[in-house]
């Protein structure tokens, strides 16, 4: 199957151009055995940063949408909340479903897309991922401000006798019912199949799991080993067609995600004008870093460059995998205008790791119609379980030389409704540049806080062209990356 093209205004996005937002929400995949924990983390930022008080709601669903708990979320004994919900209650030890949050408020929250971070933690891996997938409010359908034509890549297999790849759909309020779906592969020599299957009907909320090794059995030697790709064609109801993709060892020792993106190769966006676009490869000490461009761009012709520079070549349809030095990349279209949207990803291990996994952090490109920008927060480990890296750098080659030289960093907790304030400045922020443990920036948090998860924030003063990266890092050598919100 094949959707109807859907016009995706990247400008509108820019703008926050959603109507009247009082409810914001985000569904997030959830596992819980004894090897294996899901933890849903969010800062109260709609205080934070617009002085909204909200009401958050969380619900954990089955795999086929049954409600199982709905619990209240407060921020009443610090600005973060951890969440995750104790099956065990229910008698339950084992377990996957989702967990949908929803936030409500008496203004408008402008974003109904919550930022909210899910971590998942295998018995050697940690990867974290942002908010992908959501249930679309009443009043959204009604207006048609929906995408709920599936059009979903730039999805990284890798398919082996020890990996298994996977991708998490979330159907919303109505019934979907029974569909023929495709998925389209592609190897490292980019040729390409497509495989028709059948997703059963989907009751209201219920999740459903893509396995390619289930639909085509020979995907193993279709790729030889090498990373490929994968893109699906599919429809819900009410609900946001983002998937949750990764791959997990057959043992279940590792599990690494991120989230899919729109294949612009069907779906349509605006551009980006006369002009290039760029990408920040991040300067840490990561083995085996390779930048993804994956296959589902709009259709032409494009010339990416390097640091050290070094040019390729590409077209649509093709996926383009490099290793770089740490630096700006450069996009540019040969043959027209450049779209607004060219889905890329950072994958790499950690310089100690002995992990099979890599991890990968689903990205994209930053042109000049991208707005300056007040404010950044991420998540961050706190405690001696795990470390956390912050990369704070100035995108001068779009706009302009930074002009802040002091930086006020703040931490906030589970623990506290005020953070802990660090004034950088000068040399300090150009090191944040480089990459800074938490514990460099914090000292004493490592050693007097209970492990959990944090969150940076930062208010630019005069400069809003600063891009942010956080880490998650176990002991093991497993690392996981995210841009921040």
């Amino acid at each position: 199957m094949t959707n109807k093209k859907v016009y995706i205004s990247q400008k509108d996005n820019y703008a926050g151009a959603f109507g009247l937002v009082y409810r914001s929400s985000a569904n997030f995949y959830f596992r819980q055995s004894n090897t294996f924990k899901t933890t849903i983390s969010f800062m109260d930022y709609w205080r934070i940063k617009r002085g909204i008080s909200v009401m958050v709601v969380a619900s954990t669903r089955s795999m086929d949408g049954k409600l199982l708990m709905r619990e209240q979320l407060t921020f009443k004994n610090g600005s973060i909340i951890n969440f995750s919900p104790d099956m065990l209650r229910s008698g339950i030890a084992i377990f996957e479903g989702a967990i949908e949050i929803e936030v409500f408020a008496s203004e408008n929250m402008v974003i109904p897309y919550s930022a909210i971070m899910a971590v998942y933690e295998a018995e050697n891996s940690i990867s974290m991922v942002h908010s992908y997938s959501r249930t679309y409010s009443p009043h959204e359908v009604e207006e048609g401000r929906t995408i709920s034509a599936g059009e979903e890549g730039c999805w990284s297999i890798l398919d082996t006798q020890r990996v298994t790849s996977f991708a998490i759909i979330h159907n919303g309020s109505d019934i979907q019912p029974e569909q023929s779906a495709s998925l389209e592969l592609t190897n490292v020599l980019n040729k390409k199949t497509s495989v028709p299957f059948s997703i059963p009907a989907l009751p209201p909320y219920a999740t459903f799991k893509i396995i390619p090794q289930h639909y085509l059995p020979s995907i193993i030697s279709f790729l030889d080993g090498k990373p490929g790709n994968a893109a699906v064609s599919f429809t819900l109801k009410n609900s946001f067609t983002r998937m949750l993709v990764g791959n997990n060892t057959t043992d279940g020792s590792e599990f690494q995600v991120t989230h899919s993106n729109f294949n612009f190769a069907r779906h349509e966006t605006d551009n980006a004008g006369e002009g290039n676009a760029f990408m920040l490869v991040p300067p840490a000490k990561f083995r085996d870093l390779t930048v993804v461009v994956y296959p589902e761009t709009t259709k032409g012709q494009y010339k990416l460059e390097t640091p050290e520079g070094k040019a390729y070549e590409f077209k649509s349809g093709e996926r383009l995998e490099i290793t770089t030095a740490p630096g700006i990349l450069k996009f540019s279209k040969l043959d027209g205008k450049l779209p607004a949207r060219i889905v890329t990803a950072l994958t790499a291990k950690a310089a100690n790791s002995n992990a099979i996994l890599p991890f990968e952090c689903s990205l994209g490109v930053l042109h000049k119609l991208r707005p300056l920008k007040g404010t950044f927060w991420g998540i961050v480990a706190i405690g001696k379980k795990y470390r956390s890296r912050l990369i704070i750098y100035p995108m001068e080659v779009l706009y302009g030389e930074a002009i802040d030289n002091e930086l006020q960093l703040h931490l906030y907790t589970q623990e506290s409704r005020e953070p802990e304030v660090r004034l950088m400045h000068g040399d300090e922020i150009l090191q944040l540049g480089k990459g800074m443990y938490l514990e460099e920036i914090f000292p004493r948090f490592q050693e007097t806080h209970e492990d959990q998860y944090g969150y940076f924030y930062i208010r630019c003063s005069k400069y809003g062209g600063m891009y942010c990266y956080t880490t998650l890092e176990n002991e093991l050598g497993s690392v996981s990356l995210e841009h921040s919100f």
